[in-house]
């Protein structure tokens, strides 16, 4: 992330998110600052981050800021405290002679907590602007109780925002292929 205000944005509307919402992980935090970043770029033909998203298999990611996450010596590791993602299997042994009764009951007993990030300080509105701001408290009330699978749903639906940037993206991908 290269200009210093618009990374400002980011942890700012990232800080607002994850007071504002429910499941605030890391999947879920992507999509709502892709639908900031979308939603005033269609007001005003500017984004708020300044983030580059690419087409990930659950949507949209901002991969400068999905690096930031994955290293714990980044800005984000020092404004946040970043718990990652957990998969939680009971101990099981599965064999093939496992009775399929006891194989279905195994399948009900891997658990997925999700990961969050929490401002190490308390929220300030300092760097979105009136019209960013108002467009966060949208998306936060929208989006409070959703989880980011049923977000993903959302915008992978066949007329998804999602789904029409990819279908533009391979139509230019095959047009500049074949010239």
């Amino acid at each position: 992330m290269g200009d210093p205000f618009a990374q400002e944005k980011v942890y700012e509307a990232l800080a607002y998110f994850s007071r504002n919402v429910k499941y605030a992980g890391k999947l879920k935090l992507f999509k709502l600052l892709y639908y900031l970043d979308l939603l005033v770029f269609r007001r005003t033909g500017n984004t708020v981050t300044g983030l580059r998203y690419e087409a990930w298999p659950f949507g949209p990611v901002p991969a400068s800021l999905d690096q930031e996450f994955g290293n714990p010596e980044s800005e984000l590791h020092r404004r946040f405290s970043v718990e990652r993602h957990q998969r939680i299997e009971s101990e099981f042994e599965v064999t093939i002679d496992t009775d399929p009764e006891k194989l279905e009951a195994y399948q009900h007993t891997v658990r997925h907590i999700p990961g969050s990030i929490r401002p190490r300080a308390p929220y300030r509105h300092r760097f979105l602007t009136r019209r960013e701001q108002l467009v966060a408290e949208y998306l936060a009330e929208v989006f409070r109780e959703a989880k980011a699978d049923e977000m993903t749903d959302i915008s992978h639906n066949k007329f998804g925002p999602w789904k029409k940037a990819i279908s533009r993206g391979n139509k230019v991908g095959s047009q500049s292929a074949s010239n």
